[in-house]
């Protein structure tokens, strides 16, 4: 595959999953991505069309259907006529027009409207489509990619998606594997990172790397690209090295309260006590400052939120205030220890 696939390709899941695609390049078929926001859908899409005999020297036409409104998606898509609605003043291309002789990505298909599915649905059964307002028929050659983070056979069965147009699109299905499930590829993968912002010279810790290979991120690849990118922000013009001060705290706090360095002269104590006050902040945030559903999904006590706010080496120093802090945390939504 081309260079711009090797973010995903380092372990063998990817392996897998590129070699499907491959073979999909060769031939002209619908294809259907499916994988988690950031996994890195587009990039394969991208590649199946570079790859592909007839296509690549076409354009690669990109369409996000959850971030263009309904009511724009369908000029958006077939272009129009002049005239063909108020503010029409000229005569518009549409993205499949512009689309013709290459690929057209369809990203979030699942947010597509039942209206503009059955429209999809013509154009793919027969190879044509009316600009809007037009009264000819314009021919239709593209191949096309579609991809989404949604369950689509459950769609299909709660009336939510159409099932003939699920069956139009998924003629070759390829699914791509969260992170979490190929942490063998991360070392990798960030090196690779690194060398296409520019910072190839730079390295990553052992002990950022042993929290990365922890954490889950559920941003998958565009969540790791985006804290490598924050962390170079935070290096000094000297350093070369991304340490654990480096890294955006809000993600990693509880994970780097565990993580023992060489060097460390913490306590069992001191290391729960950290992990401890940092587990509750998160909770807090992550549960909006509800404090009972942080009692209830933690298991533990009203005072015990208390003491951790108090402790926590801010200004407050007694319970008191720090139920003052837990209202203001509730007004606000939001705390700092």
């Amino acid at each position: 595959m081309s260079e711009s696939s090797s973010p995903l390709i380092s372990g063998h899941v990817m392996a897998h999953v590129y070699d499907l695609a491959l073979k999909t390049s060769r031939v002209d078929f619908p294809v259907l991505i499916l994988g988690e926001t950031g996994v890195g859908k587009e990039v394969l899409a991208r590649d199946i069309h570079a790859n592909s005999n007839g296509r690549s020297s076409g354009n690669f036409v990109a369409v996000n259907c959850g971030a263009i409104p309904e009511s724009l998606l369908e000029s958006e898509l077939f272009g129009y006529v002049k005239g063909a609605f108020t503010g029409a003043v000229g005569e518009k291309m549409g993205l499949i027009e512009m689309a013709d002789g290459g690929t057209l990505f369809l990203d979030e298909i699942a947010e597509m409207s039942f209206h503009m599915q059955a429209e999809l649905l013509t154009v793919i059964e027969n190879k044509e489509y009316r600009k809007v307002g037009a009264v000819e028929l314009k021919k239709a050659n593209f191949r096309l990619i579609c991809a989404t983070n949604k369950d689509l056979i459950m769609l299909v069965q709660n009336h939510l998606f159409r099932d003939d147009l699920y069956y139009r699109v998924n003629t070759i299905e390829i699914k791509i594997p969260p992170l979490r499930e190929r942490k063998d590829e991360i070392v990798d993968i960030v090196k690779v990172f690194l060398r296409e912002l520019g910072y190839g010279q730079v390295s990553i810790s052992p002990e950022v790397m042993e929290i990365f290979l922890c954490y889950s991120w559920p941003g998958n690849l565009r969540e790791l690209k985006s804290v490598i990118e924050s962390s170079i922000t935070e290096l000094d013009s000297h350093e070369q090295m991304i340490d654990i001060k480096h890294l955006p705290e809000e993600k990693f706090s509880v994970l780097s309260c565990w993580l023992i360095k060489s060097n460390d002269s913490r306590s069992l104590l001191e290391m729960e006590h950290c992990f401890r006050k940092n587990l509750i902040k998160n909770a807090m945030e992550f549960y909006g400052g509800d404090y009972k559903k942080v009692m209830s999904e933690l298991k533990i006590s009203k005072d015990v939120i208390y003491r951790s706010i108090k402790n926590g080496g801010g200004k407050h120093t007694s319970v008191y205030n720090a139920k003052i802090e837990i209202s203001n945390y509730l007004q606000k939504g939001v705390y700092h220890v």
